[in-house]
């Protein structure tokens, strides 16, 4: 008996079976066989023809190594314009190689015609290409140098000007300068001499005096005084309808209190939040100032000292700041300028100095223009009234 395990021998050969295919099958297989040839055809066709139809001019055939160079020329130089863009884009938005430069009159230069003439003549001899021409029409005293319609300003006795403002706007401009209106606003001793209620009172109703009557004393207008901000209102509302292109607010500081005159006056002069009446009187000339741009001047001299109490740049209104750089060594204006800095002014800047410094103002200025938006540069001069 066979043992399970051993496999079976096949003695034979198997005979492989032909397959058997219907006619019909074949005719149905050679029909699909045209079909398809006569697709591919009609696709490589229109492939082809477009290609067939382009005529290039003749270039020498690139390699693997000469697309990836082009690939990175491109990349590179699309940086190198992006770089561009944005260097041209802070350019334009701090034109720190553009000096501007202006002139601002003394105040004497505002007493008659022939005067003011001849300061126009002298302005534009010390500055050629200067565009600005800073004229002084309310001066620190309180003296308004045109012809005011104010009822106040003729009362108090600050109506001194003999020139219109639609003349002095119209001879700027024949110079070649744009009109620039530069006002005082609190260091005014006649408007509360004539009108008590303008000035500082003392705590029992009296006029506070800067120092005793025997000692030549005098009134100063207050901030706080109703009287005070209508005056200035219409002035300034005056000023702007006569065709000045900016208006600088100066002066917009207290009086230099004794602590005993703190005393005298009371609560509304100690508060440590004080200086937000200031910042309130300089919102309101800006409001009364209305499509023309409000300056604000203020002392490098103060700001170094940290005793410039209006400026708070980001509780202005204002359309910029002067910076008067007057009575300031070049120590003093850096530390104006890094107080500015430091609190963030983003306003566009004029810088207001004497043409005697001895100071590198336009290095100075270069310096931080990147950082503050420096427009130029205007010059005083020793002339007195």
């Amino acid at each position: 008996m066979r043992s399970r395990k051993q496999p079976k021998i096949h003695k034979y050969s198997r005979r492989k079976k032909r397959c058997t295919i219907s006619p019909g099958r074949t005719f149905l297989s050679v029909c699909f066989t045209f079909l398809m040839a006569g697709a591919i055809g009609v696709v490589g066709y229109s492939i082809a023809k477009p290609i067939l139809q382009y005529e290039p001019s003749p270039v020498t055939p690139t390699t693997t190594a000469d697309n990836a160079n082009m690939t990175s020329i491109l990349e590179t130089t699309q940086a190198l314009v992006s770089e561009e863009l944005v260097s041209t884009t802070e350019m334009a938005t701090v034109p720190h190689s553009q000096v501007q430069t202006g002139v601002v009159l003394a105040a004497s230069a505002l007493m008659d015609e022939t005067t003011f003439r001849q300061a126009l003549q002298q302005a534009r001899a010390q500055q050629p290409e200067g565009t600005l021409l800073v004229l002084p029409l309310k001066v620190s005293g309180g003296a308004v140098l045109y012809q005011t319609k104010s009822t106040l300003a003729q009362t108090c006795g600050a109506a001194q000007g003999t020139l219109s403002l639609a003349e002095m706007v119209t001879a700027a401009q024949d110079a070649g300068f744009s009109p620039v209106a530069q006002v005082s606003l609190l260091a005014d001793n006649l408007l509360p001499d004539a009108e008590p209620e303008a000035g500082f009172l003392v705590t029992d109703g009296s006029r506070w005096l800067d120092n005793s009557q025997e000692n030549g004393g005098k009134p100063w207008v207050s901030p706080f005084s109703e009287v005070t901000i209508q005056y200035l209102t219409e002035l300034v509302q005056e000023i702007a309808a006569s065709g000045m292109t900016q208006i600088w607010c100066t002066d917009v500081t207290f009086p230099a209190f004794r602590s005993s005159d703190l005393d005298y006056i009371g609560q509304s002069v100690q508060r440590d939040d004080r200086n937000m009446v200031l910042i309130q009187l300089t919102n309101d000339m800006t409001e009364a100032a209305g499509t023309v741009p409000v300056y604000l001047e203020v002392s490098a001299a103060r700001l170094a000292a940290g005793t410039e109490e209006v400026f708070v740049p980001q509780q202005l209104t204002i359309s910029g700041v002067v910076l008067d750089c007057d009575e300031a060594d070049e120590l003093m204006i850096q530390m104006a300028l890094e107080t500015m800095r430091e609190m963030q002014q983003t306003q566009p800047m004029w810088m207001m100095v004497n043409v005697t410094t001895s100071v590198d103002v336009r290095a100075l200025r270069e310096e931080y223009a990147k950082t503050i938006p420096l427009l130029g540069i205007v010059s005083t001069t020793n002339e007195t009234e």
